[in-house]
């Protein structure tokens, strides 16, 4: 497994800072169904899907 796994966070309400890491994945395809997941059991928290500092989906604009 590589350093920059995917990781999917929960932000703080601004969108500016992750306040928990709810899933990690090595695989794109993993990290996008726990993305999925996130958003269905957060739908009121801004989500966000990373890979190392590269912002690869969110919940916010």
């Amino acid at each position: 497994m590589t350093d920059h796994k995917y990781k999917i966070e929960i932000w703080d309400e601004q969108g500016k800072r992750p306040l928990e890491t709810v899933a990690e994945a090595g695989h794109f395809s993993i990290a996008a169904a726990a993305y999925s997941a996130a958003l269905e059991v957060h739908h009121n928290k801004a989500v966000v899907m990373r890979h190392g500092a590269r912002l690869i989906k969110t919940s916010f604009e």
